[in-house]
């Protein structure tokens, strides 16, 4: 026997009301909701963890001005099992209501194996009277029943089917009475369903989440919530090559990778290429003034580093074109320190003289690419050969939901872009070393989007006693792109 924990992908159907009605018929709505609820088709969303539905008609996002029922309409793909109304205006609202379903798919190596036991951690609001239906099925196609007797683990009459697959009225509110007077609050309990005779595993594994009742209502409110953790705990007859029981092993699958990227497309004539230059002589004066000449040299500075940094953050340096198609070279950023660098000298009778410069040497990357449309993406996944990185550099990840084939002269100038202060594209995150990383995929987007990847290493890592180069490294990151 082996127990392991397991992240399924989330599945949810969605009932919402054609139309407001009177808040005093909130009971013809539950009814209403319990009679077509079994029509309404499953979809998946990007939201991994659910959590309790708001219960206040006070203002909970002050910028908006939106009350915590109106919210909720908002966030409704982070809630499991829930009934609620929304939209109160002239003694109406509008009813709504979820159930959820989290698939896990099997690897090939846990296919056949018996399914002993399956323990699920429930959490239900204080509003919740009646708790949750829990159900657990396996097949081989993924696909999810439409049947809510199927769903519920019950027969064409209603009556549960006793053979260990389904647990009812699951973590109902706690009561405590004092004084003669009821106080609710949340239930947290760990449901384990035994399937009689264990279940052998086919390649999707299933477990319903769905209230008991969705016809109980509080007089004009529609109610109660309750959702499960996305780690339930499963009891197997052999332990699964690769698994570690004291992990928890991601199955939301998705459907397999979209590659996004590949072979990029060139830069186009004109285009900034995506590097920038920017350097100041080791004394910490600038390698030309002002007026076109250039200082005595002095010796070496420390205040070099943050002459340097001051130039970059104030867009200073140049901005390459791209004079023909460009292969694009990847990200960096680097510190370079280059000894017998030829620059305009007016202490001497030549034009040019060798000066001890330390120079910012940086490359952003664009990936413009396409989203997959027939399928939830939930992760995006950069593979890419070994990085070698100096101690505090890194790679910063963003993504812009325009289509960019090469950032602007403005936008290779902002600091922000590379310290991440105040960045104009949304940080997935960032990356400081080995030969992967994955990102969470944004739960909205649109069709097309682009990542724009820049590297970075503070002042403060800067080490002024090397005279090698110090940042992202010698070999610029231009990474393969999937969409999971």
């Amino acid at each position: 026997m082996a127990t392991y924990k397991i992240k399924g992908q989330r599945w949810l159907r969605k009932y919402t009301a054609k139309r407001s009605s009177p808040v005093y018929a909130a009971a013809v709505d539950a009814q209403t909701v319990v009679d077509s609820f079994c029509e309404i088709p499953w979809e998946s969303v990007f939201e991994k963890d659910a959590g309790m539905t708001y219960h206040t008609d006070e203002v909970v996002d002050e910028e908006s001005k939106i009350t915590g029922l109106d919210k909720n309409v908002l966030i409704r793909n982070s809630f499991d099992a829930a009934l609620f109304c929304a939209g109160h205006v002239g003694g109406q609202h509008r009813a709504y209501a979820n159930a959820a379903v989290y698939r896990y798919e099997m690897p090939t190596a846990a296919i056949g194996l018996t399914l002993s036991s399956i323990s699920i951690q429930v959490t239900s609001d204080p509003y919740n009277s009646r708790g949750v239906r829990l159900h657990v099925f396996t097949n081989s196609t993924g696909e999810i029943p439409m049947n809510c007797h199927t769903l519920r683990g019950e027969d064409s009459s209603g009556e549960i089917i006793d053979d260990g697959t389904t647990a009812a009225a699951v973590a109902p509110r706690t009561v405590e009475t004092r004084n003669k007077t009821d106080y609710w609050y949340p239930t947290v309990e760990t449901a384990t369903l035994s399937p009689t005779g264990g279940m052998t595993l086919q390649k999707y594994l299933f477990v319903l989440v769905a209230l008991e009742s969705y016809s109980t209502v509080r007089g004009n409110w529609m109610e109660g919530s309750s959702f499960i953790k996305n780690a339930v705990e499963i009891t197997l007859s052999t332990p699964v090559s690769g698994w570690d029981s004291d992990a928890v092993t991601d199955l939301s699958g998705g459907g397999g990778a979209f590659a996004v990227c590949g072979v990029l497309p060139l830069i186009e004539p004109l285009s900034p290429t995506g590097d920038r230059h920017v350097a100041v002589r080791v004394d910490a004066n600038l390698v030309v003034e002002g007026d076109g000449t250039q200082s005595s040299a002095g010796s070496a500075s420390v205040s070099s580093i943050a002459r340097l940094f001051e130039e970059f953050y104030e867009g200073g340096g140049e901005v390459p074109v791209a004079a023909d198609f460009t292969p694009r070279v990847g990200a960096s950023f680097n510190i370079v320190r280059r000894p017998n660098e030829e620059v305009p000298a007016r202490e001497y009778d030549r034009l040019f003289a060798d000066t001890d410069v330390v120079s910012i040497d940086s490359t952003v990357l664009v990936i413009p690419f396409v989203w997959p449309t027939e399928r939830m993406a939930t992760r995006i996944q950069l593979d890419f050969a070994q990085l070698s990185m100096s101690t505090g550099a890194r790679f910063n990840v963003y993504l812009t939901n325009e289509w960019l084939m090469a950032l602007t002269a403005e936008q290779l100038k902002s600091p922000g872009l590379y310290d991440g202060k105040g960045s104009p594209f949304v940080l997935l995150g960032t990356i400081t070393g080995g030969t992967s990383a994955e990102f969470d995929a944004p739960s909205s987007h649109g069709r097309v989007g682009t990542l724009v990847i820049s590297g970075w290493m503070p002042p403060e890592a800067v080490n002024l006693s090397t005279s090698g180069n110090q940042g992202t490294g010698n070999v610029a990151l231009l990474p393969e792109v999937s969409i999971m």
